[in-house]
């Protein structure tokens, strides 16, 4: 299944799950034909103009990491002058005009094609990528709450002066509460951001409200919830392999942390247990990193690498057509393919049958039914190296919000609703949360409690490395449509 270059460089936002919303001082999109609509901004946010020319639109959304665009734009368009400059910003807005994305213009290329037209080709990035810019210098935190440090991190170290700034938005106090000492001098602040989420596990994103300057940066504990869709084959799958790597297993790592000498080095070595280290032999690696002043730190973070990669690597790719972007008389809403959501990936004559993570979603913008995705064990997604942390919603939240799902569609209501519980649900801090919570408890203890959901429990998925609700493994990375390697620890 060699990968479709004209289709890849770009994502999905689920506009519910992503903050999207009309900006109050701009009108909604106008209708150009299409099912998205590219704008350009200058740093003020303030409209320079709307795009109707692009083509070869892709956008891709991947968790815990910037989102992209690319698309091309006819070179003498009158238009092109305001893409080809520093500090624009592209907002992306659906067909009924909401905000999907904020991304920052990074590389613009003028060329002649093949045919003779003159081309702007432009690259962009979505605005947590302006932080791997953004250096940090004369901060020694010590021991400090990881929210702490993000807050001195985005208040003190945004020093580009052009690029608007990201503020700081809702921290899972389960992830915001934990104490870290790490070295962070001369390190840039997305860097410094990935080593505490090496600790702390979650979900990090940048969340634009109704007012788009008031792009935040958000980390909760988990992200989205189990829908019980399937990708199948004979309803949205149109292929699909599967692949195990049996070179990727290690099975011993020796770790070394801060220290200036070999008597003050931190270190650390853990092993696999008899049984997996019985399959796949005695394979050892080793790593350093100056940045883990804490023995503990240390030791967990070798802990969830060696869970990482103490099994054979396994790579699923897929393709899919996104049901809800066809054009029926039938409602298809439900079938939309959301990053974090949970999907069961079913191919009954090749034995494959896991509940896996939507880790990344790309569209083709001019093809809205083409949708590639990149998935990975639910439990693995949002692990860090704090083990007792679980990184998954509770089965009761599971359990309501495929309730609050099944009745929006049963009822033919406005999924909305459904969407509307969901983020009420995921937020405990929430004026309503404690109020939904109460009405839910009581509607399922008056029918007799749970029902049955099958989707609720997550799967392992295959090989000796997999582990339980709560801990931090990291089993195997499932791919669709594009290699994606299995992240090695931090």
């Amino acid at each position: 299944m060699a990968l479709d270059d004209s289709l890849f460089n770009a994502p999905l936002f689920d506009k519910a799950l992503f903050d999207g919303a009309p900006i109050a001082a701009v009108a909604a999109a106008p209708d150009l034909g299409r099912d998205y609509t590219l704008e350009v901004y200058d740093s003020a946010f303030a409209l320079l103009a709307r795009l109707p020319n692009w083509s070869n639109g892709t956008w891709i959304q991947t968790v815990n990491e910037p989102s992209s665009l690319a698309f091309q734009y006819p070179y003498d368009d009158e238009f092109t002058v305001y893409i080809n400059a520093y500090a624009r910003i592209i907002g992306i807005r659906d067909r009924e005009g909401a905000i999907l994305d904020w991304l920052n213009v990074v590389k613009p290329t003028k060329a002649e094609a093949a045919t003779g037209a003159l081309l702007l080709g432009v690259e962009c990035e979505g605005r947590l990528g302006q932080l791997a810019r953004e250096l940090v210098e004369d901060l020694d935190p010590g021991a400090t709450t990881i929210k702490a440090l993000l807050g001195t991190l985005l208040n003190d170290h945004q020093n580009n002066g052009v690029l608007p700034k990201l503020g700081m938005g809702y921290i899972d106090p389960a992830i915001g509460n934990l104490t870290v000492n790490i070295d962070v001098e001369n390190k840039y602040v997305l860097a410094v951001i990935k080593e505490l989420h090496a600790v702390a596990g979650g979900y990090i994103r940048v969340a634009s409200s109704d007012s788009a300057p008031n792009s935040r940066l958000e980390w909760r504990r988990f992200e989205g919830t189990v829908t019980g869709l399937n990708i199948s084959r004979g309803h949205n799958m149109t292929e699909i392999s599967q692949s195990v790597d049996f070179r990727t297993p290690r099975t011993r790592i020796k770790a070394f942390g801060f220290g200036q000498t070999e008597e003050q080095r931190l270190t650390d070595t853990v092993q696999s247990d008899g049984a997996t280290r019985a399959a796949f032999g005695d394979v050892s690696v080793v790593r350093a990193d100056q940045s883990i002043r804490d023995q503990t730190q240390l030791e967990d973070s070798n802990a969830r690498l060696l869970a990482a990669i103490e099994g054979p690597q396994t790579t699923t790719e897929i393709e899919i057509i996104d049901l809800s972007k066809i054009d029926t008389d039938l409602d298809y809403s439900h079938e939309k393919m959301l990053l974090g959501r949970q999907y069961n990936v079913i191919h009954e004559p090749l034995g494959i049958s896991i509940t896996v993570i939507a880790l990344s979603v790309a569209r083709s913008l001019d093809d809205p039914l083409r949708v590639e995705i990149k998935v990975s064990d639910p439990e693995a997604v949002g692990a860090g190296g704090n083990l007792d942390l679980p990184m998954r919603p509770r089965d009761f939240l599971d359990v309501v919000v495929e309730l609050l799902r099944q009745t929006a569609i049963t009822t033919q209501q406005d999924t909305g609703i459904y969407d509307g519980f969901t983020a009420i649900l995921n937020d405990p801090t929430d004026p309503h949360y404690a109020d939904l919570i109460a009405a839910i408890e009581t509607a399922l203890t008056a029918s007799g409690g749970f029902p049955p959901l099958s989707s609720a429990t997550p799967q392992s998925v295959g090989n000796a490395n997999a582990g339980g609700p709560g801990t931090a493994s990291l089993p195997d990375t499932h791919v669709h449509r594009t290699e994606w390697q299995t992240y090695l620890g931090p």
